[in-house]
């Protein structure tokens, strides 16, 4: 059976390798260097209750406006958490 396997087969993976090139580029949100709850975040429901479609997760992810958002709201809930934490530690000791 793959001895039969002719040059077109090896043609036709390069030309579907090819064509997986700019669908990768253009369909994949970049989450490199975001914490996993800024991914949360990314792929959150949008105001209106509906989930996004993945090409304005996409674009989310190249705003740096957005990105830097998502890092403020994460550090702010960092800090609530912390506090709450600090405050039951208080109760507890009492």
């Amino acid at each position: 059976m793959i001895t039969n396997i002719g040059y077109k087969s090896y043609i036709i993976f390069a030309a579907i390798n090819l064509a997986a090139i700019p669908i990768v580029y253009f369909f994949f949100p970049e989450t490199a260097r975001l914490p996993l709850e800024a991914v949360d975040l990314l792929f959150s429901r949008m105001e209106d209750g509906s989930q996004p479609g993945i090409l304005r997760v996409v674009r989310r992810s190249t705003n740096k406006d957005f990105v830097t958002a998502i890092n403020l709201q994460l550090n702010e809930n960092t800090v609530a958490d912390i506090k709450a934490v600090d405050v039951s530690d208080r109760i507890e000791k009492v």
